[in-house]
């Protein structure tokens, strides 16, 4: 549909070459509570599809106020599938920022650089580790550049998570950690993207405010994901399992760590006088003692062994020996010993200097759609309502070997749907497809 009454400076946008969505649904009129099958076809391709009330889209009025006011997007809006699209005329805003946005290529990172307290001067060719800390830990190591910065790459981590980073190895010098800040400041702030309200709309809002109100005070129980979940290929923790597992539950009580060791892990022994104590791994395939292990307390690296040796055992929850040396990334580790507490605080262990720990923003955990389906009579005789307006949404739609079929159901909100299709063919060319039905008593 052409878009006509633009203001000056705006004009439709249509992308060249592109590729046409085939769309059928198998009725043009359903019933309440219906199953709906739509046929897609399409060159092979990756596609979005969304199945919602007629006019709850935005409208090019809508989009035209929001590119004003975020007219740094434009590229962005302009590179978009689907005819209807406004592009702005950047001679009409001389100021108008442009964005030219580059892929990252390494996925969530944290960076930083290690400094010299006395002269300020980078310190190269060291190594700090991190540790993300809680559910899904991650353990990872990064060798200072010339310049002193180092990175580390984090995988698949989501949400909001507490961060551990220390030097290792650090020969007592007087070292700081700076690190960079998790997001850019110098995006421009992005102005919303809302409704304008006229008397022309005033059913369509009441009928989403009606249709909001239900939906969040009778959840329905017959919902199911539209696609799968974020999956995690990681293990639970990215070093692997352990040689020797001891639960401190099984054994009767003993009073000291030292004399856990002692008696119920003779591979590992204390070293060492008082003040300047340290573990000792000693391998007996190899026959070979591994003086400088990695020491872990709920999987953040622990360097003062005397502080960790003065924790009451009745807070540890097990210990876990790799007996073995152990690379992670190019750092060799002369095995490792992780002991795993039944507290929050880390059994009360403090860190020192030279260690720093901080809150940090992974990936969004991925929202699933889900949508409601009727299984049976007992379902479509559900006593709450369901008065959804966005019946489909799936985002991850693939063509390879010909037609998709899709299904869902209808709900009880009599209204026109459409159904939009776009996305992009494997050569990349924008493709898209419209098509609608009825929704009737």
């Amino acid at each position: 549909k052409e878009t006509t009454d633009l203001p000056s400076g705006w004009k439709p946008y249509h992308e060249e070459g592109q590729i046409k969505v085939d769309i059928k649904a198998d009725k043009l009129n359903y019933a309440q509570r219906e199953k709906v099958s739509l046929t897609i076809d399409a060159p092979t391709s990756s596609l979005v599809v969304s199945v919602r009330k007629k006019g709850t889209a935005h409208s090019n009025r809508d989009l035209e106020q929001f590119l004003t006011s975020n007219s740094w997007l434009n590229n962005s809006y302009s590179t978009l599938p689907g005819s209807g699209h406004l592009a702005f005329d950047k001679s009409i805003d001389k100021n108008a920022e442009v964005i030219n946005w580059m892929p990252e290529s390494r996925g969530v990172t944290l960076s930083g650089v290690v400094k010299n307290k006395t002269n300020n001067s980078p310190v190269s060719e060291i190594y700090c580790i991190t540790s993300v800390i809680g559910e899904e830990p991650q353990l990872h190591m990064a060798k200072t550049f010339e310049d002193g910065s180092f990175i580390f790459p984090f995988h698949e981590l989501k949400g909001d998570r507490d961060i551990f980073v220390a030097i290792r190895g650090n020969d007592n010098r007087d070292l700081d950690i700076l690190l960079n800040k998790d997001f850019s400041a110098d995006f421009t702030e992005m102005q919303p993207l809302v409704f304008e309200f006229d008397s022309s709309r005033h059913h369509l809002f009441e009928a989403l405010y009606v249709s909001n109100q239900l939906n969040r005070v009778f959840v329905s129980s017959l919902k199911t994901e539209a696609y799968p979940g974020m999956m995690n290929p990681l293990p639970d923790f990215n070093i692997g399992s352990p040689d020797i597992t001891v639960t401190l539950k099984d054994f009767i009580e003993i009073p000291t760590l030292p004399e856990i060791f002692r008696e119920l892990i003779p591979t590992v022994s204390v070293r060492g006088k008082i003040g300047n104590r340290r573990l000792n791994i000693f391998n007996k395939e190899a026959f070979k003692d591994l003086s400088d292990p990695l020491v872990l307390l709920d999987n953040v690296p622990v360097k003062d062994i005397d502080k960790l040796l003065q924790i009451d055992p009745a807070k540890l929850l097990k210990i876990e020996v790799f007996n073995s040396e152990y690379h992670l990334g190019d750092y060799l580790f002369e095995g490792i010993v992780s002991i795993k507490t039944n507290t929050e605080d880390f059994a009360g262990y403090k860190w020192t200097d030279n260690s720093v720990f901080l809150e940090f923003k992974g990936v969004r955990e991925k929202e699933v759609f889900q949508h409601s389906v009727y299984k049976n009579a007992d379902d479509l005789q559900s006593k709450k309502p369901d008065f959804r307006t966005v019946l489909f949404w799936n985002p991850e739609i693939e063509i390879k070997k010909g037609p998709v079929t899709l299904s869902f159901f209808t709900s009880d909100h009599l209204s026109e749907y459409e159904v939009i299709v776009q996305g992009y063919t494997a050569d990349g060319k924008p493709c898209l497809g419209k098509t609608s039905f009825i929704v009737a008593r």
